[in-house]
Protein backbone atom coordinates (compact mmCIF):
# COMPACT_ATOMS: atom_id res chain seq x y z
CA UNK A 1 0.00 0.00 0.00
CA UNK A 2 1.15 3.54 -0.81
CA UNK A 3 1.81 6.10 1.25
CA UNK A 4 -1.19 7.84 -0.19
CA UNK A 5 -3.18 4.18 -0.28
CA UNK A 6 -2.68 4.29 3.23
CA UNK A 7 -3.91 7.95 4.13
CA UNK A 8 -7.24 7.41 1.68
CA UNK A 9 -8.13 4.14 3.38
CA UNK A 10 -7.28 5.50 6.93
CA UNK A 11 -9.85 8.69 6.30
CA UNK A 12 -12.38 6.16 4.56
CA UNK A 13 -12.31 3.44 7.71
CA UNK A 14 -12.37 5.79 10.20
CA UNK A 15 -14.85 8.36 8.81
CA UNK A 16 -17.35 5.14 7.76
CA UNK A 17 -16.84 4.31 11.67
CA UNK A 18 -17.37 7.71 13.01
CA UNK A 19 -20.50 7.57 10.53
CA UNK A 20 -21.92 4.45 12.25
CA UNK A 21 -21.54 5.22 15.47
CA UNK A 22 -23.73 7.36 18.09
CA UNK A 23 -23.98 10.80 16.69
CA UNK A 24 -23.07 13.59 19.03
CA UNK A 25 -20.82 14.47 22.12
CA UNK A 26 -19.90 11.63 24.19
CA UNK A 27 -19.65 12.28 27.91
CA UNK A 28 -18.33 10.11 31.14
CA UNK A 29 -21.46 9.87 33.85
CA UNK A 30 -20.55 8.86 37.27
CA UNK A 31 -23.27 7.35 38.37
CA UNK A 32 -24.43 8.07 42.62
CA UNK A 33 -21.11 10.52 42.55
CA UNK A 34 -18.42 7.09 42.39
CA UNK A 35 -16.24 7.48 39.67
CA UNK A 36 -16.06 3.23 39.65
CA UNK A 37 -19.54 2.78 38.19
CA UNK A 38 -19.43 5.31 35.45
CA UNK A 39 -20.71 5.39 31.72
CA UNK A 40 -20.47 6.86 28.18
CA UNK A 41 -23.67 8.18 26.81
CA UNK A 42 -24.05 10.01 24.18
CA UNK A 43 -26.63 12.15 22.75
CA UNK A 44 -30.02 11.43 24.23
CA UNK A 45 -28.48 9.75 27.10
CA UNK A 46 -27.53 6.75 24.46
CA UNK A 47 -25.67 4.44 26.39
CA UNK A 48 -22.11 3.59 24.95
CA UNK A 49 -19.70 1.80 27.47
CA UNK A 50 -20.39 0.90 30.87
CA UNK A 51 -18.44 -0.40 34.21
CA UNK A 52 -21.87 -1.05 35.93
CA UNK A 53 -22.41 -4.72 35.38
CA UNK A 54 -19.73 -8.06 35.74
CA UNK A 55 -19.49 -8.87 32.81
CA UNK A 56 -18.36 -5.13 31.59
CA UNK A 57 -16.04 -4.76 34.53
CA UNK A 58 -13.21 -2.70 34.13
CA UNK A 59 -11.13 0.74 35.01
CA UNK A 60 -13.70 3.74 35.04
CA UNK A 61 -10.40 5.36 33.10
CA UNK A 62 -11.26 3.47 30.07
CA UNK A 63 -14.52 4.88 29.84
CA UNK A 64 -12.80 8.16 30.17
CA UNK A 65 -10.42 7.57 27.69
CA UNK A 66 -13.01 6.20 25.36
CA UNK A 67 -14.82 9.80 25.54
CA UNK A 68 -11.34 11.61 25.06
CA UNK A 69 -10.30 9.60 21.87
CA UNK A 70 -13.93 9.83 20.14
CA UNK A 71 -13.36 13.79 20.55
CA UNK A 72 -10.48 13.67 18.64
CA UNK A 73 -12.03 11.91 15.37
CA UNK A 74 -12.42 15.75 13.95
CA UNK A 75 -8.84 16.42 13.97
CA UNK A 76 -7.61 13.30 13.29
CA UNK A 77 -9.56 13.27 10.00
CA UNK A 78 -8.89 17.03 9.57
CA UNK A 79 -4.72 16.20 9.65
CA UNK A 80 -5.18 12.78 7.26
CA UNK A 81 -6.78 15.16 4.91
CA UNK A 82 -4.66 17.52 4.80
CA UNK A 83 -1.54 16.13 4.29
CA UNK A 84 -3.51 13.50 1.72
CA UNK A 85 -4.05 17.28 0.16
CA UNK A 86 -0.41 18.15 0.23
CA UNK A 87 0.23 15.00 -1.79
CA UNK A 88 -0.71 16.07 -4.97
CA UNK A 89 2.18 18.81 -4.72
CA UNK A 90 4.83 16.38 -4.49
CA UNK A 91 7.73 18.81 -4.11
CA UNK A 92 5.64 19.74 -0.71
CA UNK A 93 5.00 16.93 0.87
CA UNK A 94 7.95 15.19 2.29
CA UNK A 95 8.41 18.64 3.82
CA UNK A 96 5.46 18.76 5.82
CA UNK A 97 6.96 18.22 9.61
CA UNK A 98 3.53 16.03 9.98
CA UNK A 99 3.58 13.63 7.71
CA UNK A 100 5.66 10.90 8.86
CA UNK A 101 2.85 12.07 12.28
CA UNK A 102 -0.25 11.42 9.47
CA UNK A 103 1.19 7.87 8.38
CA UNK A 104 1.57 6.55 11.64
CA UNK A 105 -2.37 7.66 12.59
CA UNK A 106 -3.05 5.91 9.21
CA UNK A 107 -0.90 2.69 10.67
CA UNK A 108 -2.73 2.91 13.76
CA UNK A 109 -6.25 3.62 12.58
CA UNK A 110 -5.85 0.56 10.04
CA UNK A 111 -4.38 -1.56 12.24
CA UNK A 112 -3.68 -5.17 10.58
CA UNK A 113 -4.62 -3.46 7.32
CA UNK A 114 -1.99 -1.25 7.27
CA UNK A 115 0.23 -3.37 5.14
Amino acid sequence: MTPVEKLEAAIEKLDEERNAATNGEWVLQHMFGIQDLSTVVGAGGELIVETLSPESWYPAENAQLVVTLHRTIDAQLEILQEVLAAASIEQFWPTLIYTRTALALADAILGEDAQ
